[in-house]
């Protein structure tokens, strides 16, 4: 995999350049009159979404996407958590990273900000006897109390959960899994994608959805403006024929280009509708998995199953492109992506296996 992933870059950004060589030389010039109003705004799209395609791209391809040890050292952190041990420094010991809920609650976490093991709350005797000893025997490793950036509003309290990597000895922060391929934990993790050589997670995943986005568009463009050219070449009879088959060049750039962005458009538009229902639906494609169990784990036992990263429409779009006006979010941008929304527990649950269920 370590070595066909540089190939299949190479040969996927030599493909996006052929077809948009060809495009400009050969079928732009014909369409529309150089020089022309028209022609100006075409060549401005084209190369629009060209340096959006390449962007993301590679930005996708070269950025890490993340991992634990990253998360952790964000800036505002209140506390660096020890992945060895679990402890949380600049806190009170090892006490600091574990959660202490209210009073009747089973344990459930107080609501804090950020993504970096911020404090507990004052200790409740009922909290700190049920909710962390169960904690301390299921998981071995450390709760931290965090709380989600971007939907400060939710007056419910969560409890995160971590866990430990069996493959590298250390914690394992929700929604993280370890990549078999880069033999390490990914924040967030998606999936490992050949094309980019590189897992998709936390810190890429917005440049790997916008990757998608431009590309479909610009296939879609692409047909748009060969579909006509494309069929005239083999719908044409006599005098029109020898014109055609005369101009190869244009013939075989209509050609390629059509069949390629077809053939590309077509794929795109399953691989990114399924990212399209991924973000909106809060969750990657391994969760998706996982909730699949869990709502058939759920229904077993007669119970409803609710994805709890799941926080709207506009919100889920905000964990990964962050506030303010979608547009201007989908273009060219070096930024961080937001604080990232950790899973947690309601209230009500005090079971591993339950943690997102509720009683119908």
């Amino acid at each position: 995999m370590r070595v066909l992933g540089p190939l299949l870059i190479i040969m996927g950004s030599l493909l996006i350049l052929t077809a948009s060589a060809l495009y400009l030389r050969f079928i732009l010039p014909v369409q529309v009159e150089p020089g022309s109003l028209k022609y100006n705004l075409h060549l401005l799209l084209a190369m629009y979404l060209l340096s959006n395609i390449f962007f993301n791209y590679f930005m996708c391809a070269s950025t890490r996407p993340g991992r634990p040890a990253r998360l952790l050292r964000m800036p505002g952190a209140r506390g660096d958590v020890d992945l060895e041990k679990g402890a949380a420094r600049g806190g009170s010991g090892p006490a600091a990273a574990r959660s202490h809920g209210h009073a009747g609650n089973g344990g459930a976490a107080a609501h804090g900000r950020g993504g970096n093991g911020g404090q507990s709350p004052p200790k409740t005797a009922q909290g700190a006897g049920k909710g962390n000893s169960r904690l301390k025997t299921r998981s071995r490793g450390a709760a931290v109390n965090l709380a989600p950036a971007v939907d400060h509003d939710v007056a419910d309290r969560f409890l995160v959960l971590w866990k430990n990597c069996e493959r590298c000895k250390t914690l394992k922060p929700p929604r993280t899994h370890h990549c078999s391929v880069c033999n390490e934990c990914v924040l967030n993790m998606d999936h490992h994608c050949p094309w980019m050589n590189n897992c998709i997670g936390y810190y890429n995943y917005r440049y790997f959805w916008l990757f998608l986005c431009y590309l479909w568009v610009g296939c879609a463009y692409l047909i748009a403006n060969t579909t006509h050219k494309f069929a005239a070449t083999y719908r044409a009879h006599g005098q029109d024929a020898l014109i055609i088959k005369a101009v190869l060049s244009e013939r075989t750039a209509i050609v390629f280009c059509f069949v390629i962005a077809f053939s590309v458009a077509i794929a795109l538009s399953f691989l990114w509708g399924w990212h399209v229902y991924l973000l909106f639906s809060g969750q990657s494609t391994i969760e998706f998995y996982l909730n699949r169990e869990r709502r058939a784990y759920a229904r077993s036992r007669g119970r409803l199953w609710r994805n709890p990263f799941d926080v709207g429409l506009r919100k889920n779009w905000e964990q990964v492109f962050g506030p303010g006006n979608p547009l201007l979010a989908m273009q060219i941008s070096w930024r961080d992506p937001p604080e990232p929304i950790t899973p947690f527990r309601p209230r009500n649950c005090t079971h591993d296996a339950e943690s997102e269920v509720r009683s119908v």
